[in-house]
Formats: structure tokens, sequence, C-alpha cells
């Protein structure tokens, strides 16, 4: 297991996860390269880490995993304007808002402040509610910064039954 979380050589990939402490990661059948689940564990192992929130603070504010921080990759009215796109539009649409709405000097605010969370809690991993896009797309930015962070796959609804 990695000593420190941060930086990771471009192109390799964590085997493990720190939740799991020195446990293999159960990888899938190949559904890309930057997902890994922390499925395997309870809510009350998983409740020992300070793990990011992605989702809209409205989201946040129904339910979390315990002793979560809401660090999100949407704000609510976002989150609302793109469900609407995504009503009307459809999956492409609604993305291509989600990317224009969170870019520039916006999309950095929200790197930094998840790099800086993630650099200060280690053993940390990102989430969002299905463990579906929003957490792939903050994983890959955050990627993209040289930062390597685990994401809980199947995301808020995998834990909370």
């Amino acid at each position: 297991m990695r000593e420190k979380w941060g930086a990771r050589p471009a192109g390799t990939l964590s085997d493990t996860c720190a939740p799991c402490s020195g446990l293999r990661a159960p990888w899938g059948p190949d559904p890309g390269p930057l997902r890994v689940s922390l499925a395997v564990l309870d809510l009350l192992d998983i409740s020992k880490y300070r793990h990011i929130d992605l989702r809209s603070e409205k989201e946040y504010e129904k339910g979390n995993i315990p002793n979560s921080v809401n660090i999100p990759i949407l704000e609510n009215k976002e989150f609302e304007k793109i469900g609407k796109e995504y009503k009307v539009n459809g999956q492409k649409a609604a993305i291509k808002l989600g990317l224009s709405l969170v870019s520039g000097d916006t999309k950095n605010r929200r790197i930094s402040d998840w790099t800086n969370h993630i650099l200060s809690n280690e053993g940390c991993s990102i989430y969002c509610f299905r463990g579906g896009l929003r957490s792939q797309i903050a994983q890959e930015w955050l990627l993209e910064n040289n930062i390597d962070i685990n994401r809980i796959i199947g995301g808020y609804k995998s834990v909370r039954k």
C-alpha cells in the first residue's frame, strides 16, 4: 500500500485501497482504468475515513456516509439545470452543459478544494450517488493534476442500505 496519497506516475494504477487496510481492491471486468470498488466495506468501516461526497448540497443533506465531507462537483443550482437539460435533451447534452458550467476558475477551485482535503485526509475516497459519472469525472480531473484517489463504486446508494 502507498505510504502517502498524492502524485503517481502517469499510466499506473493503484492496486489497493487505503480503507481496505492493504486488501487488494476488487477490480471488476475492465470498466475502465480509473474504477475501483470499495463496496466490500461495511458502513462502519467506510465511516472511519473522511470521504468526499461529490453530490450537491441538497443531496448531501438528505443523507450521507457518516464522517464524509461535502465538496460538490455541482452545486444545487448547477445540478438542477443539468437535471432539466437531461430530461429534455438527454445525457450528452447534460454532460456538455455540466462541463461548461464547471470550467475555468470554477473547475480549478473545486479541484483545489478536493486536493487539499485528499492530501490532509489519508485513506479518503470520492463518491457520488451511484458511483457513476460525477465521481468518474472528478477522479479524471484529479488524475490530470497528479492526484490519485479511489472512487466508491455504487456511491452513497450502495452503502445507505
